[in-house]
């Protein structure tokens, strides 16, 4: 593809004036990723704000909420680290909201266009130093709008993966807040005393709607606070990973959507 027939790709869709994602070898591409890498450096977090086009961001609201009818809200308690005993948070933490499926976002809409993106995969491998980073392949899990209404929240936590990205689309009228504590350490001790409600240490990243965000969250004891009031936090999580062709457990898939898809391995 050429850098012209790229541009008209992307336009309209992510604010290129900013975030020159087209050509990330330009001097200015170049500056989007090492600016993206110092941010990750000093605490496993990038922000990159209005990363999309206004337009884009109204069009995505707007289906969201028109698939708002299709969530499959699923409460559940997490454990958070699962590897070793000793790094597991033996008071499991609440995980409350609503999930649409990726199979049902509309093949030209606005969100799956933004995930489908060949040069957004580029600019994440820059970001993370990595050859092998690739959207995942599963049909329910990979893209999905995701709303935390009135009551809901992701307790405190770790991912079993690192490299969680997402787009915050719409804030909620009390509470939802993302926090973390970078390089908390997994052992009890540490992490404990957040779950009882300490708030040194605790950071509250600034982050607007169009935001797009690179999170380590394998490294990162993290959260998002409980939802209060009639307007919900609407937030566009993407999966990827180091294998291709990667996809969730049918377990993942039932709990965000409500069906029972089974997938045949190659």
């Amino acid at each position: 593809m050429t850098k012209t027939a790229e541009i008209g790709q992307l336009a309209g869709l992510v604010n290129l004036e900013r975030y020159p994602i087209a050509d990330l070898e330009s001097a200015a591409g170049r500056a989007v990723i090492e600016q993206g890498r110092a941010q990750l450096a000093r605490q496993g977090l990038c922000l990159f704000p209005e990363f999309v086009d206004a337009g884009a961001l109204a069009a995505m609201i707007a289906e969201a909420q028109a698939l708002e009818r299709h969530v499959h809200h699923a409460e559940t308690w997490i454990t958070g680290v699962e590897e070793a005993a000793e790094q597991t948070i033996h008071e499991p933490t609440r995980n409350a909201c609503g999930a649409v499926a990726y199979d049902l976002l509309a093949p030209g809409s606005a969100m799956r266009r933004l995930y489908e993106l060949d040069q957004l995969v580029g600019l994440f491998r820059g970001l993370l130093g990595l050859d092998d980073f690739y959207r995942c392949a599963d049909p329910v899990s990979s893209c999905m709008p995701m709303f935390y209404r009135d009551g809901d929240e992701l307790g405190w936590h770790f991912d079993p993966n690192d490299g969680v990205v997402t787009l915050l689309l719409q804030k909620p009228q009390e509470g939802g807040v993302f926090e973390f504590v970078p390089g908390i350490g997994r052992k009890p001790a540490d992490f404990h005393p957040y779950l009882k409600g300490r708030r040194e240490g605790v950071v509250v990243p600034p982050s607007e709607p169009g935001t797009l965000a690179l999170f380590r969250g394998e490294r990162s004891l993290h959260r998002v606070s409980p939802v209060a009031g009639p307007v919900p936090r609407i937030m566009l999580t993407m999966s990827f990973h180091s294998t291709p062709g990667h996809v969730f457990s049918r377990a993942n898939r039932y709990r965000y959507s409500g069906r029972d898809v089974e997938i045949a391995q190659a």
